[in-house]
């Protein structure tokens, strides 16, 4: 890909930090954009106060055929913070979800804001084993659970975890009303465990308000670049900005009228940010698949109840492909959003060509909280681009062999964020923390670079991490699982370009002498171990596996040769 050089007049004479304290991004802001840089930060509890307060009768948390409007949104969240208090949560302490998309999402984490205490997603895919190590390093009082009998019990071995053994709450999984109590096993029973509507049937009292916006809100966990699970300490003041961040973008959305449906997990960090406290700044309606339905969503579009979506790209091919055989009318659909994963060019014209809308490409990260680069598909310029940072985020691009030295725009490196979504640090994580921030600078290890005119492209990335329909995979986590198996002497995962999911887990492993093993066998055997997204799909077997000059098994080695094998370059860095 050619990238042009800084020739642009304003910018000709200064040095690489003053071309982007320049901003020329900013150019292209519209009013409401430009205004969003005297935003100020707020305590979370803020949003859903100050929606009842304005749309008391909006529908705000549709499940199962069953809406909460937000007046009971707010009553019931004042008993669940009182029945949390009542289990000894309080102000620091933190409280996990851990279960499918369900309208309990939203009110735990408002409970969580209003009392002061944080918010910790668990994602109930993950391997027994990973979930603890979560609740452990997080040190979670209490998690919120399903009550699903394949599954329901499967998470008591979590209320053994040390330090805090926490308690766990069950929710009612297939009924849409949160106050349908839960079925309690003997073994729940026996393991302390508590009702979610047995807590929402708690008398809401006074409770302290003394929550300020620098105060930890969540505790988002990302695999990072060594696989090792880590925190991600995300206040109230990031979240609170960076929804308004996202607000002053989407000057065509209006207070009290607006209503998304959401299918991908909102344990992902789009389900608190982009989702949850989106829309709850807009008094929006969400309507809240467990699992992404494609023919449900579109079934909401076709009749007209859903204004904005965010998608990742594997939904839209899923979409696509239902809307080639059957007619939708997106004529209320104001907004069309893709982020997680690369889109490609054709996959927007095609959806585009099918929708009439525009598609705007969204980059981010946990550690952003996660909106940082928002695409602008109808300014000129802007269609090729990944985006432009959002109002009050500062850009710099720095070298990848010398993240203390800033490049030039025009020039590629690693992308470095500052600004008020940027996350204050890795949870007890201190030696990751002086990594990974420079002079201010939160390094993405993604590699981009800025055009003169303000234009972010992302092109590549440095962390190993596999995107495959949005989700992000972490070799090392796969790898340190195969490698127990008892066939496999050596493992390497890397990402082989797929089709409809981006890409694709591929396994390429040695065995033992003598032994054999096939993909079906491994997957069999490695059923609980891996999450699904996490499980092989490909397998390869060599007698040898290539190395670094330390002797590690390189990664980047067998990453290029998967490129030549498939005929396909490695996908970008968006997500």
């Amino acid at each position: 890909m050619s990238r042009p050089t800084p020739s642009d007049a304003s910018l000709a004479g200064l040095d690489a930090a003053a071309q982007y304290a320049a901003a020329p991004w900013r150019a292209h802001y519209g009013e409401a954009a430009r205004r969003a840089e005297r935003l100020r930060p707020f305590a979370l509890f803020e949003l859903l106060a100050w929606a009842e307060r304005h749309f008391p009768e909006r529908p705000y948390l549709t499940f199962q055929g069953h809406t909460v409007t937000y007046a009971e949104a707010l009553e019931l969240v004042e008993r669940l913070a009182a029945g949390l208090a009542g289990l000894g949560v309080g102000k620091g302490d933190r409280v996990g979800y851990c279960m499918a998309n369900h309208s309990a999402f939203g009110l735990l984490h408002f409970a969580l804001w209003r009392i002061g205490a944080v918010a910790v997603s668990m994602n109930p895919l993950y391997p027994m084993a990973r979930l603890a190590e979560q609740a452990a390093d997080a040190g979670v009082k209490a998690i919120l659970v399903t009550d699903e009998p394949e599954l329901g019990d499967r998470f008591l071995p979590l209320a053994r975890v040390e330090p805090e053994r926490p308690r766990l709450i069950l929710a009612r999984h297939d009924a849409g009303d949160v106050r349908e109590p839960a079925r309690l096993s003997e073994a729940a029973e026996a393991a302390s465990a508590v009702r979610l509507s047995d807590l929402l049937a708690t008398r809401a009292e006074a409770l302290p308000a003394d929550v300020e916006p620098d105060d930890l809100a969540a505790l988002a966990y990302t695999g990072g670049t060594t696989g090792a699970p880590k925190g991600v300490m995300l206040t109230h003041a990031n979240l609170s900005m960076n929804c308004q961040q996202m607000k002053s973008w989407y000057p065509q959305l209006a207070a009290g009228v607006e209503a998304t449906c959401v299918g991908a997990p909102m344990t992902h960090i789009a389900g608190i940010s982009p989702i949850l406290n989106f829309m709850t700044l807009l008094g929006g309606e969400i309507i809240i698949q467990p699992r992404f339905d494609p023919a449900g969503l579109l079934q909401a579009v076709d009749e007209g109840r859903v204004s904005l979506l965010l998608l990742t790209p594997t939904m839209l091919v899923g979409m696509r492909d239902l809307m080639e055989s059957r007619p939708v009318d997106w004529s209320r659909v104001k907004l069309i959003q893709c982020g997680a994963a690369p889109l490609t060019p054709d996959l927007m014209r095609v959806f585009q060509a099918i929708t009439g809308q525009p598609i705007v490409n969204l980059f981010g990260m946990t550690e952003t909280s996660p909106a940082v680069v928002y695409g602008m598909p109808t300014v000129p310029g802007g269609e090729a681009a990944t985006g432009c940072p959002l109002p009050g985020t500062r850009i710099q691009v720095r070298a990848k062999d010398d993240p203390g030295r800033c490049l030039p725009m025009g020039e590629a490196g690693e992308l470095c964020f500052a600004g008020p979504q940027v996350t204050r640090g890795y949870w007890k994580r201190d030696d990751e923390n002086a990594v990974f921030f420079v002079d201010g600078f939160f390094r993405t290890g993604d590699v981009g670079y800025v055009s003169p005119e303000g234009f972010v492209y992302v092109i590549d990335r440095l962390k190993d991490v596999i995107i495959a329909g949005g989700n992000n995979i972490y070799p090392a986590q796969v790898e340190s699982v195969l490698v127990e198996h008892e066939a496999i002497a050596e493992a390497a995962v890397i990402g082989s370009p797929h089709l409809y999911r981006g890409e694709t887990v591929k396994a390429v492993v040695r065995l033992r002498p003598g032994a054999q093993l096939t993909l079906a066998e491994l997957q069999a055997d490695m059923a609980g171990k891996l999450s699904p997204v996490e499980m092989p799909k490909i397998l390869e077997i060599l007698e040898e596996l290539p190395r670094t000059p330390t002797m590690k098994v390189s990664r980047q080695a067998l990453r290029e040769r998967e490129r030549e094998l498939t005929g396909v370059s490695a996908p970008g860095a968006a997500g």
